[in-house]
């Protein structure tokens, strides 16, 4: 194998090495809700978000469990849609997803007098809201996603790839024409 071919092999795998998305835990007590056993906690996960960055793209949520009574049967439900979350050092600082899926609702936001909610499609009631205590946002230990990283690192690293190959490609033509 050529020198250069060695260089693009080293490329390709650096390239193939798998980024890794952030999964939350978030939950929340149910303490105004309307039609639902008061105190029930309600708990599930985020994932798909970047550390460090504001994510604005599609997420996964899920809602996992409702403790007490879940009479409802609203539990499990997933949604799959945009959001703005504030991830900074492994902890989210931020939320601002909502999602109604013609089936159920849920609402996260961490803004003043923002809430947690989960509510039924069709007429909103019943109802899990929470008042105080805010919502958690719990980091899920090294979870491994399917998700590719979106960071600039990545972006970094496959611009410097290939900016790297397409040198070594022109000094590769050049020595060969002289």
């Amino acid at each position: 194998m050529t020198k250069l071919k060695h260089l693009k092999l080293a490329a390709l795998l650096l390239l193939a090495v798998p980024c890794h998305a952030l999964q939350f835990n978030y939950s929340f007590v149910n303490t105004d809700g309307f039609g639902t056993t008061p105190g029930s906690v309600v708990k599930g996960t985020i994932d798909g978000l970047n550390d460090n960055t504001v994510n604005f793209q599609q997420v996964t949520v899920t809602l996992d469990s409702i403790s007490g009574s879940d009479a409802l049967g609203y539990a499990p439900h997933s949604w799959f849609d945009y959001g703005v979350f504030t991830v900074t050092g492994g902890s989210i600082t931020d939320a601002a997803f909502s999602s109604n899926d013609g089936i159920l609702g849920i609402d996260l936001n961490t803004s003043p007098g923002g809430r947690g909610l989960v509510f039924p499609s069709a007429g909103f009631i019943p109802f899990y809201r929470n008042g105080t205590p805010e919502i958690t946002f719990t980091p899920v230990a090294d979870v491994r996603s399917s998700v590719p990283d979106g960071s600039t690192n990545s972006l970094a690293l496959l611009v410097g790839s290939t900016a790297g190959l397409f040198v070594l490609r022109r000094k590769g033509q050049t020595n060969s024409q002289a």
